[in-house]
């Protein structure tokens, strides 16, 4: 009897309290031409060292804006006097730096996208 106490008691532990576990989140790709995992990526500028006085203006996507706080590391996305803007996957120009540095964004792999400006 004791061993038939034990056994339920075991089948009970192991298999009564099971829960049904939700399927994993998966992140699909929103937009197969670029390979975006996200409907939605952040940009962040960002730089190292003030060379000139004042703030450094950076234009992305039409918007003219500016870096006003320096990190000697990179400080990931919404950092404080960074700006950060949100886009839908696709392929971005900006300029900064009082224009001497210009490039492409194109989103990706990674929600949160960091550009140093010199």
């Amino acid at each position: 009897m004791k061993k038939i106490l034990l056994l339920f008691f075991c089948y009970v532990l192991l298999n009564g309290c099971k829960k049904d576990m939700p399927e994993p989140l998966t992140n699909t790709s929103v937009n197969s031409t670029f390979g975006n995992k996200y409907k939605e990526y952040y940009i962040t500028f960002f730089t190292n060292s003030f060379s000139s006085p004042g703030a450094i203006p950076v234009t992305f996507n039409g918007a003219t804006v500016s870096i006003t706080y320096a990190y000697n590391y990179n400080p990931g996305c919404s950092a404080l006097g960074c700006p950060t803007f949100t886009v839908p996957p696709g392929t971005y120009s900006y300029s900064g730096g009082f224009g001497s540095q210009t490039g492409t964004i194109v989103t990706g792999a990674s929600q949160c996208i960091t550009i140093l400006i010199n």
